[in-house]
């Protein structure tokens, strides 16, 4: 699986280092690294998929928030949250937020699944 990651796709977190924002990833990063490298015949289907086995818990869906054009979460009354990073596949765009949130957006369709995984 080719994937791609951008570290602070919108800027801002430019005071962090890149390490430090892919420690602020958490498990998440590597499990990304892992779906890579991935030999082909067991390579996921989808990411969400791959995070949900890796993570072990269940990733409930959280609702009532949106995700704009620049990947920047909102929520009703709560300050925006711009992504930490960003993979890239052919089908789908992952943003990580603070507060270990996730969410995993369908490059064709647009739409977006959020979850927690803390």
């Amino acid at each position: 699986m080719n994937i791609k990651i951008h570290l602070d796709p919108t800027g801002a977190f430019a005071k962090a280092t890149p390490e430090a924002l892919l420690d602020a990833c958490g498990y998440v990063a590597l499990w990304m690294h892992e779906a890579q490298v991935i030999e082909d015949e067991h390579q996921p289907e989808s990411l969400w998929d791959y995070i949900d086995e890796c993570y072990g818990f269940p990733m409930c869906l959280m609702s009532g928030g949106s995700i704009d054009e620049n990947g920047i979460y909102n929520y009703p009354g709560d300050p925006a949250l711009p992504p930490v990073a960003k993979w890239i596949t052919d089908n789908e765009m992952i943003y990580m937020y603070q507060y270990a949130i996730l969410a995993f957006v369908d490059r064709k369709t647009g739409v977006a699944r959020v979850t927690r995984v803390d």
